[in-house]
Parts: structure tokens; sequence; C-alpha cells
């Protein structure tokens, strides 16, 4: 069996610009290699796509066992194909808000796509549609949407009450996927760093498709999974958001200079740990201590288990310590959560 760490850094070998081709075929014609730890690590990081696509791109995908193979070129068809739709979705959103002069600019995994980072386009899954829309227009820009056939999701209570960076996620008739109208990037806006008007005001475009330049998008990229996803609370990292920084990085080498604050390079002394695309020459005893940590608790599953057990359990304590302070001072809040079975 391999261990976490190595399974790893095999998934960043494939997934890698500037990994060993030669050395990644001897560790995958290894009689240790684990392919079900590959598949299963691969499938919590959302990155089976990639691996299948990199690994052809290598012209390794022959020394894969055949029903691995098989198993690997399915997953991709269907997720080229959603991504596909996806797509035009997109751009029929796009021709909706064009022709009523909204500001706007697509984010996230869409960006990517619609911006050319990915040899295949089947490499990205996709959850929902992102888009950012400058604020005094965004609820506009809702109602466009709604207009033209979609429908708001059940949303929770605190909804209302507590300040959310997009608005209610809207699902198309097609339910394929939803779409968010984003006021705010991050949950917790770092104006300095990943301003939105700065965003909007330094668009490109990619066919004709307004994303954030490659500055941004990388911000965007490595604050969004720090921050919004915890990365930073737990230390831990996501090879897909890992690998969408590498795709970002191997466009546009110098963004790498863009991003040189403490977020940044806690999230780099960790990824560079697998992924020999990032040089950074900046390791502190902290890092090293990040780094410490995060391997000791990768290959000590008690020791995870009861670390994030703590912080979630930590996190949760703030959550209901929050909700409660609005409970006591904001009385419209209080009654509906009464008088309603909506969701706390």
């Amino acid at each position: 069996m391999s261990s976490k760490k190595e399974t790893y850094q095999v998934i960043a070998d494939i997934l890698s610009f500037d990994s060993n081709s030669e050395a990644l075929k001897t560790t995958i014609l290894s009689e240790k290699m684990d392919w079900n730890n590959l598949v299963k690590i691969g499938s919590d990081h959302l990155v089976l796509p990639a691996i299948y696509c990199r690994l052809n791109s290598k012209n390794l995908l022959d020394f894969l066992p055949k029903d691995l193979q098989s198993f690997l070129h399915e997953i991709t068809q269907i997720n080229r194909n959603r991504n596909e739709s996806l797509v035009n979705e997109a751009y029929q959103i796009a021709s909706t808000f064009n022709a009523a002069k909204i500001d706007y600019v697509f984010l996230k995994g869409l960006a990517l796509i619609i911006g050319g980072y990915y040899e295949d386009i089947a490499e990205r899954m996709i959850g929902d549609i992102d888009i950012l829309v400058k604020e005094d227009q965004a609820h506009i820009a809702q109602d466009l949407l709604i207009k033209s056939g979609y429908k708001p999701l059940e949303k929770s209570l605190s909804f209302d009450y507590i300040e959310q960076k997009h608005l209610p996620r809207l699902l198309p008739e097609s339910a394929l996927g939803a779409v968010e109208i984003h006021k705010k990037v991050l949950k917790s806006s770092i104006n300095l760093i990943l301003n939105e008007d700065d965003i909007l005001s330094n668009k490109v475009y990619s066919n004709g498709h307004p994303t954030p330049n490659e500055i941004y998008l990388l911000r965007h990229n490595i604050l969004s999974y720090q921050y919004d996803d915890l990365g930073a609370y737990y230390n831990s990292i996501s090879l897909k958001n890992i690998y969408d920084s590498v795709s970002i990085v191997k466009k546009h080498h110098h963004v790498i200079s863009e991003v040189s604050n403490k977020t940044f390079k806690n999230y780099f002394a960790l990824a560079s740990i697998f992924f020999k695309d990032f040089t950074y020459s900046f390791l502190t005893i902290k890092h090293k201590i990040y780094r410490f940590l995060f391997l000791f608790k990768t290959n000590n599953r008690i020791f995870n288990g009861l670390w994030h057990n703590w912080l979630n359990g930590f996190r949760m304590v703030r959550v209901y310590f929050d909700r409660f302070l609005l409970i006591i001072s904001n009385k419209s809040y209080r009654n509906r959560l009464l008088s309603s079975k909506i969701r706390f």
C-alpha cells in the first residue's frame, strides 16, 4: 500500500508540467503502485479527468491497467460533455448581460476554461457558474436570469441577515449547473489584495468573453481556497486548486511575483512539497513547521482525524455563538426563526 504522501506525489507528478516523464513511467510500472489509492485520492480532490488528460499528454496512458484506462476515459468524457454544456450556458448568460450592459466577469473554473488555461476542456471539473457582477447591478443581473427561466434555490434564514458574497443560487431548467451572481469574490473581502472593482476594471477578454486577468485569477484561486474553503485554517491542500495555480503560472510566468504576502507564501509552502512548478526559496522556520505538521497528519490517520475534529468543533462553537448573538440582537431574525421552519 502506498502512503497518502506517496500517492499525493504520484498525482502531482502526473499533473505537473515540470516532472520527469521517464521517472513517472517507472513509478507507474512499479509493483508497489497502488491504483486504488490513486483513484480514491484523485476522486476526493476532483482531479480524475485531469489525471487522465495529463497522462494522455505525456503518452503514459497505455501503461495503466486497461480497466482503469476505460474508467478514467469514461469519467473524462462525461466531464467534457458537461463542461461544453456549461460553457454554452455561460455564453447565453453573457449575451443577456451584454444586452443589458451589465459589468461582469466569469470566475473560477469557468474563467480558466474560457481563458484557455487547459490543453483539454475536460481537465477541470466545474460545480457552479460563478459570475462577479458590479455590486449595484447584481440584483438587476439576478432578475434578468430569473426572467430567463432560472429558479432561485432554497436559502437559509440567516442568508437575509448575514452578508453573503453571492445572491441566492439560481438553477436553470437544464439543472446542469447552478449560477451564482457574486457581489464579492470572498466571504471576507481582502480589499488590498483582491478588490472587486479592480478585478472588473482590469478584466480581459477571451473569445469575446470577460474574465479576470492572470494576476487576479491566481490571487482569487489561492485566497478562495485558503479562506473560503478553510485551507489555511486546516493546514490542508487541494490538488485541484494547486493544479489551477500551476496552469495559470505555466501560461503567465510573471504572476508568481504578484503573490508574495504571508497567505500566499503559506499556500506555496505546502504546494511546493509536491509540485516543482513553483520556484520559491522563502521557506522560513514557520513554513517548515507548517510543512512538518501537514506531512505528519497526512500519514497519521488517527492524529489527522483528531486534528480535524478539534478544529471542526472550535469552528462550530464560533458559528453557533455568532447565531446566538444574532438571535439576541435582531428581533426580525428572532421572530422569523420562531415562526418558520426555514433552516437556521
